[in-house]
């Protein structure tokens, strides 16, 4: 169901298994990158020289020579590169730097295929000469660009100054940057601030934090190598998108005066989009390279519900009927992993979710109009050998296709982690039978349980196993070649680590009728206020990457909820387009109906969020066919207003709804700023009366908790 990496649920111990191995069970080992005494590339590498300049009407092609001795800081310099420009719509942009000499076995190291992520191609009557953007280079001391704004000669990305650095396994760029700049995006993290600040590293490494799913400030489940950035000046503004086409480890270090880009693989392939205004650099994006979300179906943008900890079908059905008493409509209940047999995926727990009372279950919601959405891992159960008592048919499948990811490091036997069922494998979904392996295993699933979507989980390739379990080989972690993938000779996640989630989500959607992609939710959220506030920063930066669908766990699910808090995050979450509580075990019950307070409260927020459904639903249509977003900042329907660049409190849904929620305990009123008076009328949506506001003003609103 999810375009990208998402995650539910933090580590425990897993089950006991009988298959006899000596475990290295160990913590994220994610390697700390910020060494002040490493040495600086900017300073060693010698840079290039381009020569065989060729250009025509709409490209620029070169030959980039190695401009002097190798220093080979942090890996073998790669001596001969290719350039290569493209100007291929008027408002895009393509500059590609790679090898020129690229063996056949090693081109998936360097050249990301389309089928991985999508690219962009040259329009017809495209030239540089009806181009918004320029394309500047030298060879002065070394081969440097930038491009420009063609009308104004305003650079929106400058290396002049800095070095090319590509090295075997380590490539870098520097761009310049104007002062107090402002960027937006690079998701996925949770951040205290929507405006990235100029002292930041964000690094892409899809990972789960099993201890923590919410860290602030680091990698997460997805990665989005994409930001906007706004400039300001003479009562105007001009914004750009900048995408970085890589789906290796990276990471972007923000800096004063700079932003470094940093990659352990692939090549330099960006795409720059000029905009001028957020909202149309933000379409370009979609319309010129990574592609438009699908339609959700109109069902997705109800309630939700759901916990892990459902103990069986009649709990479940306790939850519905409580929803049905207290007058609040449920479109759908989900089921975390309780519903499964010892948490393997594809099946079912006949002692507590009985599949005679599941076709029942089913049937009603069904009847009734709604929804049933259960949890999908990729992890495989491992039967343990030669216990003929312990059984896995899924398994069997996928071991007789021989599409399981390999453990490499020169032995030829499958990679077998840890995950919730215990010992498992993962499906290669580079594989080329994988697609037909799991379209036939969801098919064999919905001929027993008539799901209506999935929820997919861990689909950032986590196990709780440190190298292969049991090879004992800890010395090797993270440097070593983890994953060989049989569908791809020599492909190895090192080299991919956000394919998997990709591919898992793709191949999910191909082979479920209803699926859709270009949905995430946010991560497991913990029941303090901080969290509410960082929905909105997280909401708006996935609006960056062109992911409308998007929505958090509302009232936590690590941690005790109280009333208030649970009741103005069910407030604020009735403008996202994910609404979906949930929560966790060993928690106190934190439905919407639990408190006579929230329920009021729920219902008021769904009455305003059912009314503006045709409104959301035709901004998703926007979205589907023009790239436009959902979700919004304040500074994106108002790009001149520079007062509004670090607005993160208050949120728009579209051109003309203004989100201003109460984000902290004990208060009965919020504050806020209405843009664009006196021009701008605002009209409170309770009591239809005009706004009274002022320019760059806050504005104190009556907020009562029901």
């Amino acid at each position: 169901m999810w375009r990208c990496s998402v995650l539910a649920l933090f580590a425990v111990a897993p089950p006991t298994s009988t298959l006899a191995s000596t475990l290295n069970l160990a913590p994220s080992v994610t390697p700390n990158v910020a060494n002040p005494n490493a040495p600086d590339a900017q300073e060693l590498f010698p840079g290039y020289k381009a020569v065989n300049v060729v250009t025509s009407d709409n490209t620029i092609a070169a030959d980039l020579s190695l401009g002097g001795t190798a220093c080979n800081v942090y890996g073998n310099e790669i001596s001969d590169l290719v350039l290569e420009v493209q100007y291929q719509n008027v408002a895009q942009v393509n500059i590609k730097i790679y090898p020129k000499y690229i063996a056949q076995s090693n081109r998936f190291l360097y050249i990301l295929d389309e089928s991985l992520s999508p690219s962009g191609s040259i329009s017809p009557g495209c030239t540089v000469n009806n181009s918004d953007l320029t394309f500047e280079w030298t060879n002065d001391p070394t081969f440097q660009f930038k491009v420009t704004r063609a009308q104004t000669g305003e650079a929106i990305f400058d290396t002049y100054g800095q070095k090319i650095v590509f090295e075997d396994q380590f490539l870098e760029l520097v761009t310049n940057m104007v002062p107090e700049y402002n960027i937006y995006g690079l998701p996925e993290a949770i951040r205290g601030s929507f405006r990235l600040p100029n002292q930041y590293t964000q690094t892409f490494w899809n990972q789960y934090n099993d201890m923590n799913d919410q860290p602030i400030d680091a990698n997460m489940h997805s990665t989005h190598p994409v930001f906007l950035e706004t400039h300001y000046g003479n009562g105007s503004s001009k914004s750009h998108v900048v995408y970085g086409r890589n789906l290796h480890g990276q990471e972007w270090l923000l800096r004063p005066d700079r932003v470094i880009y940093r990659t352990i693989g692939g090549s330099f392939d960006f795409y720059f989009f000029s905009g001028p205004s957020p909202t149309e650099a933000l379409a370009q994006q979609q319309l010129g390279v990574i592609g438009t979300p699908v339609m959700q179906p109109y069902w997705a943008l109800g309630f939700h519900q759901v916990r892990w900890g459902h103990q069986n079908w009649t709990v479940l059905q306790d939850i519905i009927d409580g929803y049905a008493a207290a007058n609040i409509q449920l479109e759908a209940i989900w089921n975390d992993l309780d519903y499964l047999f010892q948490y393997r995926i594809f099946s079912h727990d006949n002692n507590t979710y009985p599949i005679g009372e599941a076709i029942e279950f089913i049937a009603r919601l069904h009847a009734n109009g709604q929804y049933w959405m259960p949890i999908l891992d990729p992890s495989v159960y491992v039967p343990a050998p030669g216990n003929v008592t312990d059984s896995n048919p899924t398994y069997d499948r996928g071991k007789a296709l021989d599409l399981y990811i390999k453990r490499g490091e020169g032995y030829a036997d499958d990679y077998i982690g840890i995950q919730w069922p215990g010992f498992s494998v993962w499906p290669d979904f580079l594989h080329n039978a994988t697609q037909d392996f799991w379209t036939n295993e969801m098919k064999l699933y919905h001929d027993q349980l008539p799901f209506d979507g999935w929820w997919l989980d861990i689909s950032d390739m986590s196990s709780w196993c440190t190298v292969s379990c049991g090879t004992g080989r800890l010395s090797s972690n993270p440097t070593h070649v983890p994953f060989k993938l049989p569908g791809e000779p020599g492909q190895i996640n090192y080299d991919y680590p956000e394919a998997f989630c990709q591919m898992n989500a793709t191949e999910a959607a191909s082979a479920s009728p209803r699926a859709c992609r270009k949905r995430h939710w946010g991560g497991d959220t913990n029941s303090r206020w901080g969290n509410v506030y960082m929905t909105i920063p997280q909401a708006l930066t996935f609006s960056v990457a062109g992911i409308p669908y998007f929505g958090v766990e509302m009232c936590d699910l690590n941690g005790n909820v109280d009333m208030e808090l649970c009741t103005r995050w069910m407030q604020l979450s009735a403008f996202f387009p994910l609404y979906r509580n949930h929560n966790s075990r060993n928690t106190i019950a934190q439905e919407a109906f639990r408190w006579a307070t929230t329920a009021e409260a729920t219902r008021r927020a769904m009455d305003v969020r059912f009314r503006l459904l045709p409104c959301q639903y035709t901004l998703f249509y926007a979205a589907h066919k023009r790239g436009e977003t959902v979700l919004r900042a304040l500074s994106w329907n108002f790009p001149d207003d520079e007062s509004l660049k670090s607005v993160d409190n208050q949120f728009m849904l579209g051109p003309s709804i203004l989100i201003m929620p109460v984000l902290a305990p004990l208060l009965r009123t919020s504050q806020g700023v209405f843009p664009g008076v006196p021009d701008t009328r605002w009209y409170d949506w309770y009591t239809l009366k005009k706004v009274q506001a002022q320019p760059g003003q806050n504005v104190t609103l009556n907020m009562a908790v029901s």
